[in-house]
């Protein structure tokens, strides 16, 4: 139920076009602080980039960072990841505007899965249901994890 300012803001806004009143909008935004990063947290953040670059090389376990690579010349990975990685990293409004890409599927600790999800953190979702539509049960899991990459299962 809307509350009675809103009733009465819409109200208002319905005789004023009844009336064929122009009134003046005036949008106010208000600029957000920017968020500050607590030392410990930019510590752990760095620890963990650190951790990264050193099992899988800098550079070389951030989805959009393959995909700089890629766009560059360096292809580390089959082709068919990096059109996958390229839809799912659009905003979901760009998603709208390309065909689907065919599903990716891969193995990982010796099991085939299904990819489901890029994120913006870098790593992926998979899911051991090979019919999936979307979803995932693990996550955390990065693209260099994941081997034998194909569109079928």
């Amino acid at each position: 139920m809307l509350d009675m300012k809103i009733m009465n803001g819409l109200k208002e806004n319905i005789n004023m076009k009844k009336n064929k009143k122009e009134k003046e909008l005036k949008i106010i935004y208000i600029d957000p602080k920017p968020t500050q990063i607590s030392d410990d947290i930019q510590k752990m953040m760095d620890k963990h980039d650190k951790q990264l670059n050193d099992k899988y090389g800098e550079t070389n376990w951030h989805n959009d960072d393959l995909l700089d690579k890629h766009e560059k010349g360096i292809c580390l990975l089959p082709e068919i990841v990096y059109a996958w990685l390229y839809y799912k990293r659009l905003p979901a409004i760009k998603q709208f505007e390309q065909p689907d890409p065919k599903p990716l599927f891969a193995t990982y600790k010796k099991k085939r899965v299904k990819v489901n999800m890029a994120s913006r953190f870098g790593d992926v979702g998979i899911t051991k249901n090979l019919t999936a539509p979307n979803g995932y049960t693990d996550r955390g899991i990065y693209v260099p994890d994941l081997t034998d990459f194909s569109n079928e299962v």
